[in-house]
């Protein structure tokens, strides 16, 4: 649970969840998302709960990736991830439309195929991470 591999994992994929999500929701899309509101959303974001939150969910991506996966890569982490991000983003995604709905139809689903790219990078960085970190032969003395 607290291999190298798992806790290198865990560090990249965190900046990986953090960087990307604030370039997309801060930048790219943030004009997009405030036109489909549905609700008032002029509350401040917390750096600290966003980066501890990004960086128990490359904890968990990077534990479940390391019990399912025996051909560490990136593509095999791509593919990974992708799963993660439809389990997350459609998913839940859909769960929340129907319980809470925040953003419009439109913009929701956006956000759904949003999640497959930010799971499936995240994916793809700890694959590279694994592939690196087994990769590396111990030197002998």
């Amino acid at each position: 649970m607290f291999t190298k591999s798992t806790l290198l994992g865990t560090l990249i994929g965190g900046i990986v969840l953090n960087l990307l999500g604030w370039v997309f929701y801060d930048s790219v899309a943030a004009s997009f998302f405030e036109e489909h509101a549905l609700s008032n959303m002029n509350t401040e974001m917390n750096p600290l709960y966003i980066s501890i939150g990004s960086l128990i969910i490359a904890f968990a991506m990077s534990n479940l990736y390391k019990n399912q996966k025996r051909n560490y890569g990136i593509s095999s982490g791509f593919t990974f991830g992708v799963w993660i991000g439809i389990l997350f983003g459609f998913g839940l995604g859909m769960v929340m439309y129907g319980t809470n709905p925040w953003l419009d139809l439109y913009a929701t689903l956006v956000d759904c195929f949003w999640a497959i790219v930010y799971y499936g990078v995240t994916g793809a960085s700890i694959g590279w991470v694994y592939k690196a970190t087994h990769s590396l032969k111990p030197i002998k003395a």
